[in-house]
Parts: C-alpha cells; sequence; structure tokens
C-alpha cells in the first residue's frame, strides 16, 4: 500500500512539475539569437512584456503544469531571412513556441528604417501636475506593466524600457491629472513600434498561431 501511494506521489509531483523565472526566459531568448548569428542574421530585435505580481500557469501538452515563478514574462523576437520573410517567435517561463512567419514584413522593417531613434528617444515617465506641485494624485491609477525592447541592428545592441502607464494621457486633466509627457511619448519611434508590435501581438495571439514546441 505504501509502495503504491509513493508512485501515485511521485506521479502527481511530475504533473505538477516546471516553475521558471524570468531569467529563464532571457536564456532562452540568448541561445535562440545565437543560433539566429550562427546563420548569419545580424538584425534583430526582442520585446519583454511583464506586469509585476502576474502569475500564471500552464497546462502542458504531456498533462503536466507549469507555473511562473514570480512574474510571467513574455519575449517575442523579430527577424528576417535572407530570403525577405519575416518571423517572430514567442518565449516565456514555459518554454519556446514555435516560430511564425508574418505576412507583412512592416515592423522589422520599421525598426530598421529608425534605428537612431529609437536609440536616442526614450519614453518619459509619466508627470502630472498634481505630482509636480506635491499634491496627491489620488486619481492616478497605480499600473505596473512595463515593456523593454531589445536591439541588436547595424552592428550595434541597445535596449529601451518603460511602463505602460507613461504612454497615458491622463486620468483626470480636470484635476491636474493629465499626463504632461503624453504628446512627447506618443511622438517617440520606440512607442509607434510598441503600437505595430502590440497589434500584431494581440491579432496572433487571439487566433492562437503561437503553439508550444
Amino acid at each position: 500500500m505504501k509502495k503504491r501511494f509513493l508512485i501515485l506521489f511521485l506521479t502527481v509531483g511530475t504533473l505538477l512539475s516546471a516553475q521558471n523565472d524570468k531569467k529563464y526566459v532571457e536564456t532562452l531568448l540568448t541561445d535562440f539569437s545565437t543560433k539566429l548569428e550562427q546563420r548569419g542574421i545580424r538584425d534583430y530585435f526582442s520585446v519583454e512584456k511583464y506586469c509585476m505580481g502576474n502569475v500564471q500557469m500552464f497546462t502542458m501538452s504531456n498533462g503536466s503544469l507549469c507555473t511562473s515563478k514570480g512574474t510571467y514574462t513574455e519575449v517575442y523576437l523579430f527577424w528576417t531571412e535572407d530570403d525577405g520573410s519575416s518571423w517572430v517567435k514567442k518565449f516565456d517561463n514555459c518554454g519556446l513556441f514555435l516560430s511564425v512567419e508574418l505576412k507583412k514584413n512592416e515592423i522589422h522593417q520599421y525598426a530598421e528604417e529608425n534605428v537612431s531613434g529609437l536609440k536616442s528617444g526614450s519614453v518619459k515617465r509619466f508627470e502630472t501636475e498634481n505630482m509636480n506641485s506635491g499634491r496627491p494624485a489620488l486619481r492616478t491609477e497605480i499600473h505596473n506593466c512595463l515593456q523593454a525592447y531589445r536591439f541588436t541592428m547595424g552592428g550595434e545592441t541597445f535596449e529601451q524600457k518603460f511602463n505602460e502607464l507613461d504612454l497615458a494621457e491622463g486620468t483626470d486633466e480636470r484635476n491636474g491629472d493629465k499626463n504632461l509627457n503624453y504628446n512627447y511619448n506618443k511622438g517617440m519611434p520606440v512607442v509607434a513600434l510598441s503600437n505595430l508590435c502590440n497589434n500584431l501581438l494581440e491579432e496572433l495571439n487571439t487566433k492562437g498561431q503561437f503553439k508550444r514546441q
């Protein structure tokens, strides 16, 4: 009886297995990026998206469960092959997804054409009159969702990172809660790229295009 209980315990333990943190996702991204470079692909970029404290659980193809260890992190890597085809690959705390070929190459093309702006134009933090005057911004919602872009282009590697709250127009303009940096941030190339990526990724995720390897 004890032996059967032990076998059952080990089986359940196996099914309730994996917990991987943000560093695990970054390791997967680095390994895949290295493989791209080994094939002669030198220009690519990735976007990392996460909301602090957001934990997610998935049922894997073998029936086991995978839970993010800490914050759930998803990363999307964009690149173009020598034949001109554009691709995106998804990574998260539970592993890799199959690469998806894109119908258009506008996202990677935009990144290539705006390297200078993407490198120098940083998003400014969310700022209101209330915050500057020392008055409490009681109407300002607290967001802690971030996007981090990492570019390897033109022989250089550089990064851009911002809180999604920085892109908000404000919460209550009549009471001094308008984002003073909204118009500036809206004109940043990395924000334009973010909008392109978000629209595409939402469409691909909604249609179930990303499938785990």
